[in-house]
């Protein structure tokens, strides 16, 4: 099945909503480093954290149609800072939303790739790929869920050239289109 634009699934955040995901990003970046961007990734840390953050929200939202799953995975992971969470975003899931912020506007969103470091991988996991298009106050912040590769679709050997060195990277047109229901997994 080929995905198209009209699979893509959009949401928008309140500012209220982003005070609690901003104020989780903050306590991210008290024990991690960016694995994201260069040489120079822990100047991009908070970014990174509030893009990455901002994934695990909607995933909640789309995925359990509530942000309390996202809401205890960064409780647990708030007691344990310097740990990272396995590559489950969702306490007990075995999924794994990969975010980016677009930072040009006129790009097609099914022109990015989704991107998996080696240490990220595992067998039977799910990932989705997670494009944040607005994150300008005072407008909401737009996040797109693009769609999912099993662990089995990815290449068997990582990329050696370019941003994604060392990761195994799909086209956001290879990917499975997200099924068109909500709330496929509910926390145990």
């Amino acid at each position: 099945m080929t995905i198209t634009t009209s699979d893509i699934i959009r949401m928008e955040i309140s500012p209220r909503e982003m005070n609690v995901i901003a104020g989780h990003a903050k306590l991210a970046c008290l024990g991690g480093k960016s694995h994201i961007r260069g040489s120079d990734r822990q100047s991009t840390l908070k970014e990174d954290q509030l893009v990455g953050q901002v994934g695990q929200y909607v995933g909640s939202l789309w995925l359990c149609g509530s942000p309390d799953p996202y809401l205890r995975s960064r409780w647990v992971a708030n007691q344990n800072p310097t740990v990272g969470d396995g590559g489950s975003d969702l306490i007990g899931s075995n999924v794994d939303f990969k975010t980016s912020l677009v930072r040009n506007p006129d790009r097609d969103l099914l022109a990015y790739r989704l991107a998996v470091r080696p240490r990220e991988r595992h067998k039977d996991w799910i990932y989705v790929l997670v494009l944040v298009t607005q994150m300008k106050a005072p407008k909401p912040v737009v996040a797109h869920l693009i769609g999912w590769a099993s662990e089995s679709m990815l290449p068997k050997h990582p990329g050696n050239s370019g941003v994604f060195s060392g990761a195994f990277t799909l086209r956001a047109q290879e990917l499975n289109p997200l099924p068109p229901f909500r709330w496929l997994w509910r926390p145990q």
